[in-house]
Parts: C-alpha cells; sequence; structure tokens
C-alpha cells in the first residue's frame, strides 16, 4: 500500500492510497540431464538398476515443489524410458523437462557366415598357383532391440592379420567379430575359414633325349 499525503500553508491535509501488487509470471527453469545407457550386469541379465542426477531447477523466487514421472534409482528392465520432471513455485507457475534412458542387455548379430555342409566354416580353395586364397563374406552387423547407435563393432583373426577379402593361407584361420557397448556387455560372432589345396602339382619334363650307346 502506497499512501501520498499534500498540505497546504494553512495546514490542511489531503491523502492518496494505492495499493501495488507484484505478480509472479515467470515459471521456473529446468534443465535436464543428457541422455543415459545402461548396461545390465551381463549379457544374460535383462534389468539394471538407473540413476541420474535430478534437473537442475531455477525460479525468480523460489521453487515450492517437484515431481517426477518415473522413480529415480530403482531396477528397469531392458527398453527405452522418457522421464519427465515438473516444478512449480509458490505463484503456481509450472514448467517441465523430458528427458531418456535406454537399459541395454546385449547386441545381436544378424547372421554369422556359414555354407551348407559346415555351418560356422567358410571353405575355399587355393587360387591357381598361388598357396592362399581370396576370401569375401557378406557384411556383418549386429543389432539391438532397444537401440543401435550405440554398438561398436570390431574384429580380428587367429592368427592375426585377415579380414574381410584378404588372403587366407592353407589351413585353418578363426575370425571373430566383436559387437559392444561402450563400456557394457558384448556378443562375438567367430566362423573359420578353411583353405583347401586342390590344386596337382604341375610337372614339367625336360626334352626327349638321345644317348649314345657307349663304346664297346
Amino acid at each position: 500500500v502506497v499512501k501520498y499525503t499534500a498540505a497546504d500553508l494553512s495546514g490542511n491535509l489531503a491523502t492518496c492510497t494505492f495499493s501495488v501488487v507484484v505478480n509472479d509470471i515467470q515459471a521456473p527453469t529446468l534443465t535436464c540431464p543428457q541422455p543415459l545407457r545402461v548396461s545390465t550386469s551381463s549379457s544374460t541379465v535383462s534389468t539394471a538398476v538407473v540413476q541420474w542426477l535430478r534437473p537442475r531447477m531455477v525460479d525468480n523466487v523460489r521453487v515450492q515443489s517437484y515431481s517426477s514421472s518415473l522413480v529415480n534409482d530403482q531396477e528397469y528392465s531392458t527398453g527405452l524410458y522418457n522421464v519427465t520432471y515438473y516444478a512449480w513455485d509458490a505463484a503456481g507457475n509450472n514448467a517441465s523437462c523430458t528427458f531418456e534412458f535406454a537399459v541395454l542387455q546385449a547386441p545381436v548379430f544378424v547372421a554369422c557366415p556359414s555354407n551348407a555342409t559346415d555351418p560356422g566354416t567358410i571353405v575355399a580353395n587355393t587360387s591357381l598357383h598361388a598357396p592362399t586364397a581370396v576370401v569375401r563374406w557378406d557384411a556383418i552387423s549386429a543389432i539391438d532391440p532397444v537401440e543401435d547407435s550405440y554398438i561398436v563393432m570390431s574384429q580380428y583373426s587367429v592368427p592375426a592379420g585377415y579380414s574381410n577379402g584378404s588372403a587366407f593361407p592353407l589351413g585353418v584361420t578363426s575370425v571373430v567379430y566383436v559387437a559392444s557397448y561402450i563400456g557394457g556387455n558384448s556378443e562375438t560372432c567367430t566362423f573359420t575359414v578353411e583353405v583347401v589345396d586342390t590344386e596337382a602339382p604341375r610337372v614339367t619334363c625336360p626334352a626327349d633325349m638321345r644317348v649314345p650307346t657307349a663304346d664297346a
């Protein structure tokens, strides 16, 4: 309440009174955490305890209360979840923010190379006049039922140094693909490449020879 009083030289007074009402119309501001990716404890476990940082909440006066759509520090099954936080100030202004988290179990390979006679093995004949065979197979990929974008793929061989399109040596070489989450579970795709020598030896005979008999 504001009151003004005016007086003249004769001592007469007059007053004016009015009210100033300040209304809070500004809603709180919420800043949610970045998306979370949580791996289960192993590729055979389908749940994980998920923890996240509470969103930062700021108001020009004071945040009076808040709530969330999901409970923090709880066990969740594999899947993709959205968490929404709501905040209110004393004037009833409210705001919200949403972030997501995923519970990931293990990648799944679409397929591993194989043939009809011995699944898990690629059999190749040596190249003509060479002790090796150039072996190629279809691109190998892995998927995740929840989200594919966090899968990292790597490949190695035993003996080392061979990959798709390499000239493989005679015998059996193991090839291993690993699909994993960064800092999380992984799955492997393992197969063998067997190079077989089916080329017969090449024999080059000398030209016909004429040898005289020795003197008697």
